[in-house]
């Protein structure tokens, strides 16, 4: 391909502990990739107001935008808005659109998404100021987490709860910390696996890396915390570490692959992705998370799998630029896709000339359930509430009567001597005086 403008757009740096500031490495490995392919490099720090990011990026004149950005105004939920500008913009740029950003950051909305094209992720409650709501029956334990976030952020050991109290003391510290809604899913039991994806219309997933939390003290749960992955003076730091997976027999490891290629699909990410997924003793796999554009430095997992699969790094940044580069010509020529194919699981086959229908009818099905479990479930509770009320009663009633009867014994006998004595007494009163 030709060789190209490319503006690496990444978040503002933050100043260090000698107050300097630096970019995250990842930015120079990014840029130094591009620079070695021949490409014209420019770094941009996003500013925290539009008008003054429109007007930056168009200063360097970019052909092509590489979007490193996690963040907008310090605001980690604000990142789909990037893309959104540069679509306005019409900027070619790298990874998910603002609608693949959106649906990956609502956990919420990628259960339903994953369940609609039949990925297998855990059961959920979420706790919203104003209302329950559940996606199926759970059980304990649950990993409790906030639904919209990133970068393991909220969690941490407490994260995961085994009884009712633990939960809701969670669920608290979730809704003061960090706002919104809180995420309680169950906890899957088994290893853990992150699977990188490239491409856009017909992506490849690359070879399996998997958590290893063999370090940890066996009273810490085995999990990614935001410790584990980001604070290197830590226990779950320096006990947790990313290895290529080699033990897997060649089925599981290719039903991994397709479960997180689905997941990549349903989520609608581009270019480059990673699709988080725990496997149980079992052999059953679940999609825990669904990440685009996630952290791409040398040393991270997705270049991890990249080199292990036969792709140097400089060749991964290459590739993924390429992959965008391609879709702004295809769009411009008018050969692109709305969007790629995903298989849907679905027993009709006349389902297929109705999506969007079906996807509504299903959901309402599902609301109705779970509202009906829901009120099952309260009636159930209230019944019990009432059975022990009464058992409780009846508990205080018997115990009464057992004081009462003991006290009114107590009189009696106190009573009962009282006369004896006074009788004793007389007796001899009346002895003393014949005598």
């Amino acid at each position: 391909m030709k060789k190209l403008n490319v503006t690496v757009i990444h978040d503002a740096p933050l100043k260090d502990h000698r107050g300097s500031e630096k970019p995250d490495a990842c930015v120079e490995h990014v840029a130094t990739a591009l620079s070695n392919h021949g490409h014209r490099v420019t770094p941009y720090a996003v500013p925290d107001d539009a008008r003054g990011f429109i007007d930056g990026v168009m200063d360097t004149r970019p052909d092509l935008v590489f979007n490193l950005v996690e963040s907008f105004g310090n605001n980690m939920t604000m990142d789909m808005h990037v893309g959104a500008l540069l679509e306005l913009m019409a900027v070619p740029f790298t990874g998910a659109d603002p609608g693949g950003l959106f649906m990956a950051q609502d956990k919420v909305l990628t259960k339903k998404l994953l369940q609609y094209h039949g990925v297998k992720y855990p059961q959920f409650l979420t706790f919203a100021s104003d209302r329950i709501e559940t996606g199926g029956n759970i059980r304990y334990p649950l990993f409790v987490k906030p639904a919209r976030a990133d970068a393991s952020l909220g969690i941490t050991e407490a994260s995961l709860v085994t009884d009712f109290k633990s939960l809701i003391e969670r669920v608290h510290y979730v809704h003061e910390t960090f706002g919104g809604t809180a995420l309680a899913e169950e906890y899957i039991e088994g290893r853990e696996y992150y699977v990188s994806v490239i491409g856009h219309l017909n992506p490849r997933p690359l070879s399996l890396v998997e958590m290893d939390f063999s370090g940890l003290p066996p009273h810490v749960p085995p999990v990614a915390s935001y410790d584990a992955k980001w604070n290197a003076r830590t226990r779950a730091y320096k006990g947790t570490k990313a290895v290529i997976a080699t033990d897997l027999s060649s089925e599981l490891a290719a039903r991994v692959q397709a479960a997180a290629r689905e997941a990549y699909l349903a989520l609608q990410a581009r270019d480059y992705g990673r699709v988080d997924v725990r496997v149980t003793p079992g052999g059953d796999v679940y999609v825990i998370e669904v990440n685009p554009n996630p952290y791409l430095a040398r040393d991270a997992e997705l270049a991890m799998a990249a080199e292990h699969s036969g792709i140097p790094y400089d060749d991964l940044i290459r590739q993924i630029v390429e992959f965008a580069w391609k879709r702004r010509r295809e769009r411009r020529e008018g050969m692109l896709p709305a969007q790629p194919q995903v298989a849907v699981h679905r027993k009709d086959p006349a389902d297929k000339d109705r999506p969007a229908e079906k996807a509504a009818e299903k959901a309402e099905k599902v609301a109705e359930k779970a509202a009906e479990k829901a009120a099952e479930k309260a009636e159930k509770v209230a019944e019990k509430a009432e059975k022990v009320a009464e058992k409780a009663a009846e508990r205080a009633a018997e115990k009464a009567e057992k004081v009462a009867e003991k006290a009114a014994e107590k009189v009696a006998e106190k009573a009962a001597e009282k006369v004896a004595e006074k009788a004793a007494e007389k007796a001899a009163e009346e002895t003393l005086s014949k005598a």
